[in-house]
């Protein structure tokens, strides 16, 4: 990863998405990317900064293209356009299965000092609403694993309710 994060990889995909020739290897390629796992040969900061990097490119594209709106929703025009047999309909199941793919394994990765993590959780929010059930179901299991990660872990919630004054036994009265 570290190698990826100088180079110009990520802007040609993006800038590749727009001609209609290239957009899905454009997506492919962005998708192999997002999709790695961090290991122990990677430096966390250069995973980081790769992912984060990943997603501003990602929503600036969406944000260009009309896709990224306030509310959560897509422009009535655009949505037409990505139901299924429409003429976007591979390019939205593309790029939402790439977003997915980030946010599922590095959502932790994007930068809490910015919007990037509003920006792209209503972006995923967006996909998850549109009718196509082929197009809502790729940001599925984004939503599911960013549940798990905000459960808290079993051993956590065992020693916290354990710590509980009202669950501890009753004291019986010297008798």
């Amino acid at each position: 990863m570290a190698l990826i994060t100088p180079s110009s990889v990520l802007e040609a995909c993006t800038f590749l998405m727009d001609t209609e020739e290239f957009r899905l290897p454009a997506l492919h390629v962005l998708r192999q990317i997002v999709g790695r796992r961090r290991t122990s040969d990677n430096k966390p900061e250069d995973c980081d900064a790769l992912m984060d990097k990943a997603a501003a490119l990602l929503l600036a594209k969406c944000s260009a293209q009309g896709l990224l709106q306030p509310g959560g929703f897509l422009p009535v025009q655009l949505s037409g356009r990505l139901d299924a047999e429409g003429e976007l309909e591979e390019y939205g199941l593309q790029l939402c299965g790439a977003l997915g793919a980030l946010g599922e394994s590095h959502f932790r990765s994007l930068d809490r000092a910015g919007d990037r993590r509003t920006l792209y959780l209503t972006q995923m929010l967006a996909f998850t609403r549109h009718p196509n059930l082929r197009l809502s179901s790729v940001a599925l299991p984004l939503w599911a694993q960013l549940l798990r990660e905000a459960q808290p872990s079993a051993a956590a919630s065992a020693a916290a309710s354990s710590a509980l004054p009202g669950d501890a036994p009753a004291a019986r009265p010297p008798g």
